[in-house]
């Protein structure tokens, strides 16, 4: 969680973080993104649990954070150049 505030201090547009399913330190960081995201700007955080099978929700969440990191990169590049 600590390089994921570095990150967003730097000005990435989106987190991912990704952990082995069931693992209790992803489980702890889910915890914290709700703060997270409201201290960065609600910055895009998508929490991916892998557990080496195919998982089409998993896609479609990577998805729906890939479309969100994009509108929030075309917004910052909207509001420096006006």
């Amino acid at each position: 969680m600590g390089k994921a505030v570095d990150y967003a201090k730097r000005g990435l547009d989106g987190i991912i973080s990704v952990t082995p399913f069931n693992c209790m330190p992803g489980l702890i960081v889910d915890g914290f993104v709700p703060k997270f995201r409201k201290d960065n700007n609600n910055i895009p955080f998508v929490s991916i649990e892998y557990d080496g099978f195919q998982d089409s929700t998993r896609e479609m969440r990577i998805d729906t954070f890939v479309a969100q990191v994009k509108e929030r990169y075309e917004n910052k590049k909207y509001t420096k150049s006006h």
